[in-house]
Protein backbone atom coordinates (compact mmCIF):
# COMPACT_ATOMS: atom_id res chain seq x y z
CA UNK A 1 0.00 0.00 0.00
CA UNK A 2 3.09 2.13 0.79
CA UNK A 3 4.44 2.07 -2.84
CA UNK A 4 0.48 2.77 -3.95
CA UNK A 5 0.31 5.43 -1.80
CA UNK A 6 4.18 7.24 -2.74
CA UNK A 7 2.95 7.12 -6.52
CA UNK A 8 -0.78 8.56 -6.20
CA UNK A 9 -2.78 5.30 -6.84
CA UNK A 10 -3.87 5.26 -2.88
CA UNK A 11 -6.58 7.60 -4.29
CA UNK A 12 -8.68 5.33 -5.98
CA UNK A 13 -9.60 3.28 -2.31
CA UNK A 14 -12.66 4.15 -1.46
CA UNK A 15 -14.33 4.11 2.00
CA UNK A 16 -17.34 1.79 2.75
CA UNK A 17 -19.02 2.82 6.24
CA UNK A 18 -16.35 2.33 8.95
CA UNK A 19 -13.88 0.57 7.22
CA UNK A 20 -11.93 1.05 3.71
CA UNK A 21 -11.44 -2.12 1.57
CA UNK A 22 -7.78 -2.07 1.01
CA UNK A 23 -7.40 -3.83 -2.64
CA UNK A 24 -5.84 -4.57 -5.20
CA UNK A 25 -5.32 -8.79 -4.58
CA UNK A 26 -2.93 -11.02 -6.62
CA UNK A 27 -2.22 -8.58 -9.35
CA UNK A 28 -1.42 -10.18 -13.04
CA UNK A 29 0.65 -8.56 -15.50
CA UNK A 30 -1.16 -8.85 -19.22
CA UNK A 31 0.82 -6.70 -21.90
CA UNK A 32 2.58 -4.58 -19.68
CA UNK A 33 -0.22 -3.83 -17.26
CA UNK A 34 -1.67 -5.19 -14.43
CA UNK A 35 -4.99 -6.93 -13.79
CA UNK A 36 -6.35 -7.14 -10.26
CA UNK A 37 -9.65 -7.46 -8.42
CA UNK A 38 -10.68 -4.25 -6.71
CA UNK A 39 -13.80 -3.00 -4.41
CA UNK A 40 -14.07 0.96 -5.12
CA UNK A 41 -17.20 1.33 -3.26
CA UNK A 42 -19.64 1.35 -6.16
CA UNK A 43 -19.50 -1.37 -8.60
CA UNK A 44 -18.15 -4.12 -5.85
CA UNK A 45 -14.90 -6.44 -6.26
CA UNK A 46 -14.68 -6.69 -9.93
CA UNK A 47 -11.60 -6.49 -12.37
CA UNK A 48 -9.28 -3.48 -12.61
CA UNK A 49 -6.53 -2.68 -14.99
CA UNK A 50 -3.49 -0.04 -14.30
CA UNK A 51 -0.37 1.06 -16.52
CA UNK A 52 1.04 2.10 -12.90
CA UNK A 53 -0.65 5.71 -13.07
CA UNK A 54 -3.83 6.95 -11.82
CA UNK A 55 -5.13 7.88 -15.02
CA UNK A 56 -4.29 4.71 -16.48
CA UNK A 57 -6.17 2.73 -13.32
CA UNK A 58 -9.26 1.66 -14.15
CA UNK A 59 -12.22 -0.87 -13.96
CA UNK A 60 -11.67 -2.79 -16.71
CA UNK A 61 -15.18 -5.00 -16.95
CA UNK A 62 -18.31 -4.59 -14.60
CA UNK A 63 -19.71 -8.06 -15.21
CA UNK A 64 -22.28 -7.97 -12.25
CA UNK A 65 -24.04 -5.19 -12.76
CA UNK A 66 -23.84 -2.50 -9.99
CA UNK A 67 -22.54 -2.35 -6.67
CA UNK A 68 -23.02 -6.67 -6.14
CA UNK A 69 -19.05 -8.54 -6.75
CA UNK A 70 -18.47 -10.53 -9.15
CA UNK A 71 -15.37 -11.39 -7.47
CA UNK A 72 -12.61 -12.49 -10.11
CA UNK A 73 -9.86 -14.76 -9.60
CA UNK A 74 -7.34 -14.66 -12.28
CA UNK A 75 -6.14 -17.77 -13.40
CA UNK A 76 -3.76 -17.89 -16.76
CA UNK A 77 -2.46 -15.35 -19.60
CA UNK A 78 -2.29 -17.02 -22.64
CA UNK A 79 -2.40 -16.12 -26.13
CA UNK A 80 -2.42 -12.70 -25.24
CA UNK A 81 -5.43 -12.89 -23.09
CA UNK A 82 -5.75 -13.37 -19.58
CA UNK A 83 -8.47 -16.11 -18.57
CA UNK A 84 -10.01 -15.58 -15.25
CA UNK A 85 -13.10 -16.83 -13.64
CA UNK A 86 -16.10 -14.81 -12.09
CA UNK A 87 -19.37 -14.65 -10.54
CA UNK A 88 -22.51 -13.60 -12.18
CA UNK A 89 -24.53 -13.89 -9.12
CA UNK A 90 -24.18 -13.73 -5.25
CA UNK A 91 -25.36 -17.62 -5.08
CA UNK A 92 -24.06 -18.61 -8.55
CA UNK A 93 -20.85 -20.48 -9.72
CA UNK A 94 -17.69 -19.15 -11.10
CA UNK A 95 -17.93 -18.66 -15.34
CA UNK A 96 -15.07 -18.47 -17.46
CA UNK A 97 -13.91 -15.06 -18.92
CA UNK A 98 -10.80 -13.75 -20.87
CA UNK A 99 -9.84 -10.71 -21.46
CA UNK A 100 -7.24 -8.85 -23.63
CA UNK A 101 -7.46 -5.72 -21.28
CA UNK A 102 -9.61 -3.44 -22.96
CA UNK A 103 -13.65 -3.54 -22.13
CA UNK A 104 -15.10 -4.81 -25.82
CA UNK A 105 -12.23 -7.08 -25.58
CA UNK A 106 -13.34 -8.87 -21.95
CA UNK A 107 -15.86 -11.82 -23.09
CA UNK A 108 -17.76 -14.80 -21.47
CA UNK A 109 -16.02 -17.73 -22.60
CA UNK A 110 -18.20 -21.06 -21.01
CA UNK A 111 -21.12 -19.98 -18.34
CA UNK A 112 -22.23 -22.60 -16.23
CA UNK A 113 -25.86 -23.31 -14.42
CA UNK A 114 -26.51 -21.69 -11.15
CA UNK A 115 -24.29 -23.59 -8.12
CA UNK A 116 -22.35 -25.34 -11.56
CA UNK A 117 -18.62 -23.50 -12.26
CA UNK A 118 -14.70 -23.25 -12.80
CA UNK A 119 -12.74 -24.12 -9.78
CA UNK A 120 -11.64 -20.26 -9.12
CA UNK A 121 -8.00 -21.43 -8.11
CA UNK A 122 -5.79 -23.03 -11.15
CA UNK A 123 -5.68 -23.82 -14.51
CA UNK A 124 -2.80 -24.87 -16.20
CA UNK A 125 -1.77 -24.96 -20.15
CA UNK A 126 -0.63 -28.05 -21.93
CA UNK A 127 -0.18 -28.78 -25.81
CA UNK A 128 -2.60 -26.43 -27.23
CA UNK A 129 -5.21 -25.94 -24.14
CA UNK A 130 -6.08 -24.76 -21.24
CA UNK A 131 -7.05 -27.01 -18.66
CA UNK A 132 -8.95 -26.73 -15.36
CA UNK A 133 -11.38 -28.03 -12.73
CA UNK A 134 -14.92 -27.78 -13.09
CA UNK A 135 -18.17 -28.59 -11.65
CA UNK A 136 -21.48 -29.21 -13.07
CA UNK A 137 -24.60 -31.01 -11.38
CA UNK A 138 -24.67 -34.24 -13.78
CA UNK A 139 -21.25 -34.65 -13.68
CA UNK A 140 -19.48 -33.88 -9.95
CA UNK A 141 -16.00 -31.34 -10.04
CA UNK A 142 -14.01 -33.48 -13.11
CA UNK A 143 -11.23 -32.22 -15.24
CA UNK A 144 -12.10 -30.04 -18.44
CA UNK A 145 -10.30 -28.28 -21.24
CA UNK A 146 -10.02 -25.39 -23.21
CA UNK A 147 -9.06 -23.90 -26.70
CA UNK A 148 -10.60 -20.19 -25.78
CA UNK A 149 -13.85 -20.92 -27.55
CA UNK A 150 -16.70 -21.59 -25.68
CA UNK A 151 -17.74 -24.49 -28.51
CA UNK A 152 -14.07 -25.94 -28.03
CA UNK A 153 -14.72 -25.92 -23.89
CA UNK A 154 -15.77 -28.72 -22.46
CA UNK A 155 -15.01 -31.89 -20.02
CA UNK A 156 -12.08 -33.90 -20.96
CA UNK A 157 -13.72 -37.70 -18.96
CA UNK A 158 -15.88 -38.06 -16.48
CA UNK A 159 -13.62 -39.52 -14.11
CA UNK A 160 -15.43 -40.40 -11.36
CA UNK A 161 -19.12 -41.28 -13.14
CA UNK A 162 -21.93 -39.90 -12.25
CA UNK A 163 -22.00 -36.60 -9.51
CA UNK A 164 -19.10 -38.02 -7.57
CA UNK A 165 -16.18 -35.70 -7.76
CA UNK A 166 -13.18 -36.95 -10.27
CA UNK A 167 -11.13 -33.69 -9.38
CA UNK A 168 -11.13 -32.04 -5.67
CA UNK A 169 -8.68 -29.45 -5.75
CA UNK A 170 -7.05 -28.77 -8.38
CA UNK A 171 -3.16 -30.09 -8.56
CA UNK A 172 -2.06 -30.31 -12.43
CA UNK A 173 1.61 -30.13 -14.71
CA UNK A 174 2.36 -30.92 -17.82
CA UNK A 175 5.03 -32.62 -18.52
CA UNK A 176 6.49 -34.92 -21.70
CA UNK A 177 2.97 -35.27 -23.79
CA UNK A 178 0.85 -35.54 -20.34
CA UNK A 179 -0.80 -33.61 -18.18
CA UNK A 180 -0.37 -35.26 -14.64
CA UNK A 181 -3.57 -34.23 -12.28
CA UNK A 182 -4.57 -35.82 -8.53
CA UNK A 183 -7.89 -37.61 -9.45
CA UNK A 184 -10.11 -40.11 -8.37
CA UNK A 185 -12.43 -42.60 -10.32
CA UNK A 186 -14.90 -44.96 -8.82
CA UNK A 187 -12.39 -47.62 -7.30
CA UNK A 188 -9.51 -45.64 -6.03
CA UNK A 189 -8.78 -42.15 -3.98
CA UNK A 190 -7.25 -39.27 -5.31
CA UNK A 191 -4.20 -40.28 -7.05
CA UNK A 192 -1.90 -39.75 -9.62
CA UNK A 193 -3.20 -39.43 -12.74
CA UNK A 194 -2.14 -38.27 -16.24
CA UNK A 195 -4.50 -37.62 -19.35
CA UNK A 196 -3.43 -36.73 -23.29
CA UNK A 197 -6.35 -34.74 -23.77
CA UNK A 198 -8.74 -37.71 -24.48
CA UNK A 199 -11.09 -39.95 -22.19
CA UNK A 200 -9.93 -43.33 -23.25
CA UNK A 201 -5.82 -41.66 -22.83
CA UNK A 202 -6.63 -40.71 -19.38
CA UNK A 203 -4.40 -43.75 -17.13
CA UNK A 204 -3.71 -43.92 -13.78
CA UNK A 205 -0.18 -43.82 -12.71
CA UNK A 206 0.26 -45.23 -9.50
CA UNK A 207 -1.47 -45.26 -6.39
CA UNK A 208 0.71 -44.30 -3.38
CA UNK A 209 -1.73 -44.18 -0.76
CA UNK A 210 -4.00 -47.30 -0.55
CA UNK A 211 -5.33 -46.41 2.80
CA UNK A 212 -6.71 -43.44 1.68
CA UNK A 213 -5.93 -40.11 -0.60
CA UNK A 214 -2.32 -39.39 -1.55
CA UNK A 215 -3.79 -36.08 -3.35
CA UNK A 216 -0.13 -35.37 -5.14
CA UNK A 217 0.05 -31.34 -5.21
CA UNK A 218 3.03 -28.60 -5.62
CA UNK A 219 4.24 -30.42 -8.98
CA UNK A 220 7.36 -28.60 -10.68
CA UNK A 221 9.45 -30.25 -13.74
CA UNK A 222 13.59 -30.20 -12.73
CA UNK A 223 15.28 -31.89 -15.45
CA UNK A 224 14.09 -34.72 -17.10
CA UNK A 225 11.53 -35.73 -13.93
CA UNK A 226 8.44 -34.70 -12.15
CA UNK A 227 8.84 -33.99 -8.68
CA UNK A 228 5.74 -33.68 -6.46
CA UNK A 229 4.19 -33.99 -2.87
CA UNK A 230 1.79 -36.64 -1.76
CA UNK A 231 0.00 -37.48 1.32
CA UNK A 232 0.85 -40.87 3.03
CA UNK A 233 -0.11 -42.77 6.31
CA UNK A 234 0.32 -39.80 8.80
CA UNK A 235 2.37 -37.70 6.65
CA UNK A 236 3.77 -35.91 3.30
CA UNK A 237 6.82 -36.60 1.35
CA UNK A 238 8.18 -35.80 -1.86
CA UNK A 239 8.03 -38.19 -4.86
CA UNK A 240 9.44 -37.47 -8.70
CA UNK A 241 8.04 -39.81 -11.68
CA UNK A 242 9.87 -40.06 -15.24
CA UNK A 243 6.56 -40.89 -17.00
CA UNK A 244 7.46 -44.69 -16.37
CA UNK A 245 8.30 -45.37 -12.91
CA UNK A 246 8.14 -42.96 -9.49
CA UNK A 247 10.08 -42.61 -6.91
CA UNK A 248 10.05 -41.24 -3.25
CA UNK A 249 12.60 -38.96 -2.76
CA UNK A 250 12.00 -37.64 1.45
CA UNK A 251 11.63 -39.90 3.88
CA UNK A 252 10.52 -39.73 7.72
CA UNK A 253 11.31 -38.52 10.19
CA UNK A 254 11.21 -35.91 8.20
CA UNK A 255 7.87 -34.59 6.84
CA UNK A 256 6.13 -31.72 4.51
CA UNK A 257 4.80 -29.89 7.17
CA UNK A 258 1.24 -27.92 6.13
CA UNK A 259 1.46 -25.81 3.34
CA UNK A 260 5.35 -25.81 2.76
CA UNK A 261 6.15 -25.67 -0.87
CA UNK A 262 9.13 -26.66 -3.31
CA UNK A 263 11.00 -23.53 -4.66
CA UNK A 264 13.18 -23.21 -8.15
CA UNK A 265 16.89 -22.65 -7.21
CA UNK A 266 18.92 -23.10 -10.34
CA UNK A 267 18.95 -27.24 -11.25
CA UNK A 268 17.67 -27.95 -8.04
CA UNK A 269 14.81 -27.25 -5.74
CA UNK A 270 14.31 -26.58 -2.15
CA UNK A 271 11.87 -26.43 0.72
CA UNK A 272 11.59 -26.61 4.45
CA UNK A 273 10.68 -30.09 6.35
CA UNK A 274 10.26 -30.88 9.80
CA UNK A 275 12.62 -33.39 11.19
CA UNK A 276 13.27 -35.02 14.72
CA UNK A 277 12.80 -32.89 17.56
CA UNK A 278 10.68 -30.52 15.75
CA UNK A 279 13.38 -29.19 13.54
CA UNK A 280 13.04 -27.27 10.27
CA UNK A 281 15.33 -28.64 7.77
CA UNK A 282 16.68 -26.98 4.25
CA UNK A 283 16.17 -29.79 1.94
CA UNK A 284 17.01 -30.54 -1.77
CA UNK A 285 16.38 -32.11 -4.32
CA UNK A 286 17.40 -32.61 -8.11
CA UNK A 287 14.45 -34.81 -8.93
CA UNK A 288 16.98 -38.17 -8.21
CA UNK A 289 17.36 -40.05 -4.95
CA UNK A 290 20.90 -39.75 -4.66
CA UNK A 291 20.21 -36.32 -5.20
CA UNK A 292 17.94 -35.69 -2.66
CA UNK A 293 18.61 -35.01 1.30
CA UNK A 294 18.71 -31.97 3.85
CA UNK A 295 21.07 -29.10 3.20
CA UNK A 296 20.76 -27.90 6.57
CA UNK A 297 19.36 -27.10 9.69
CA UNK A 298 17.49 -24.16 10.10
CA UNK A 299 17.17 -22.70 13.61
CA UNK A 300 17.24 -24.99 16.65
CA UNK A 301 14.97 -27.93 17.85
CA UNK A 302 11.45 -27.00 18.73
CA UNK A 303 12.07 -23.65 16.61
CA UNK A 304 8.19 -22.83 15.15
CA UNK A 305 9.03 -21.90 11.67
CA UNK A 306 4.82 -21.73 10.18
CA UNK A 307 5.22 -20.92 6.74
CA UNK A 308 8.36 -20.29 3.79
CA UNK A 309 8.68 -17.83 1.25
CA UNK A 310 11.77 -17.18 -1.17
CA UNK A 311 12.58 -15.17 -4.19
CA UNK A 312 15.09 -15.79 -6.89
CA UNK A 313 17.75 -13.43 -7.12
CA UNK A 314 17.59 -11.80 -10.78
CA UNK A 315 20.99 -13.35 -11.75
CA UNK A 316 22.39 -16.22 -10.95
CA UNK A 317 21.17 -19.35 -9.13
CA UNK A 318 20.73 -17.87 -5.40
CA UNK A 319 17.66 -18.10 -3.70
CA UNK A 320 16.65 -15.59 -1.14
CA UNK A 321 14.48 -17.55 1.69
Amino acid sequence: RDVERSRGLGDVYKRQGDSIDFGPWYPMVLGGRAVFKFDDGLHGVEPWISDGTVAGTKLLFDILQGPGSSRPEMLLVWRNELYFAAQRGSFSGYDLYATDGTTAGTRLVRAFATFEGVYPIRMVEHGDRLYFAARTTANGQELWSSDGTTQGTSMVVDLNPGSAEGVDTFEAASFGGHLYFAGADASSGHELWRTDGTATGTTLVATLNPTFDSSPFDFHRIGSRLVFGASLVGESQYFSTDGTTVQQLSFGPLYINGNWKLYEAGSRLVALMRGNGGSSELWGTDGTVAGSGIIRQIGADHTEFTNMRAWRVSSGDKLLF
